[in-house]
């Protein structure tokens, strides 16, 4: 099988993930925001293209653009001119100077781009888009280091939970209640994955010789439960 990058593989587990019509928001799309450091966004109708991808990087361990701007791609990381599974494609949208649509390469040919990405259709999804309206295709520094898959980088993503900071819920308590049973201090056990808890996650998956990022994952979650398992 030919490798391809943590973060398309992690973008694939994706796929399927959609828009809540009307009132709500489909929480694992403001996950997607809070990875990308816009946390403050609340409906899933702002655009979020841009989001995914960030987020996608966010969880290979990669700094994004930091930018719910599609465009913002196109001054980061490095150009690929032989573009390649993975690598990020950026589009033009319309004749807008400034919007424009952000994911990653399935594949390609003469005259289409099979593109990876969110905000597609309302969902996570597959589509093809003409290479005329391509803008530019960009990798991160050192992406090929990238495509070799380790449990330190998580890949094996769960697609029912991440949990991060603004996380809430049943999840963060079980997880703050582990910590804290391992002496890790996440503050109290009440469901809210805030800074205390945060820096006890850094500190453990430093200690535990994972990537030291304030997110758990399956990963990270099979790690707590195995050292500080109910009723320990």
């Amino acid at each position: 099988m030919t490798p391809v990058p943590s973060w398309y593989a992690l973008a694939s587990a994706e796929i399927g993930q959609r828009e809540i019509a009307g009132q709500g928001a489909n929480p694992r799309i403001l996950d997607y925001y809070r990875l990308a450091g816009a946390g403050w966004v609340k409906d899933d109708a702002v655009p979020w293209c841009a989001a995914f991808a960030n987020a996608m990087l966010a969880l290979a361990g990669i700094e994004g653009t930091k930018s719910l701007a599609a465009r913002s791609f196109l001054k980061w990381g490095g150009e690929v001119k032989d573009p390649y599974c993975g690598c990020i494609v950026v589009f033009r949208r319309g004749a807008s100077p400034w919007q424009g649509h952000v994911g990653f390469v399935d594949r390609v040919s003469d005259a289409s781009v099979w593109c990876l990405g969110g905000n597609q259709g309302d969902g996570v999804d597959i589509r093809r888009f003409a290479r005329s309206r391509v803008l530019g295709f960009r990798e991160p520094a050192n992406a090929r280091r990238h495509f070799t898959a380790s449990a330190n980088s998580e890949i094996r993503t769960d697609t029912n939970f991440w949990l991060m900071q603004g996380t809430q819920g049943p999840k963060v308590r079980e997880a703050q209640r582990m910590l804290a049973r391992l002496g890790y201090r996440p503050g109290p056990s009440d469901g809210d994955f805030g800074p205390k808890t945060a820096r006890a996650v850094i500190a453990f998956k430093r200690n535990e010789g994972l990537r030291p990022r304030a997110i758990i994952g399956p990963v990270t979650w099979a790690r707590l439960a195995a050292l500080a398992p109910a009723g320990s």
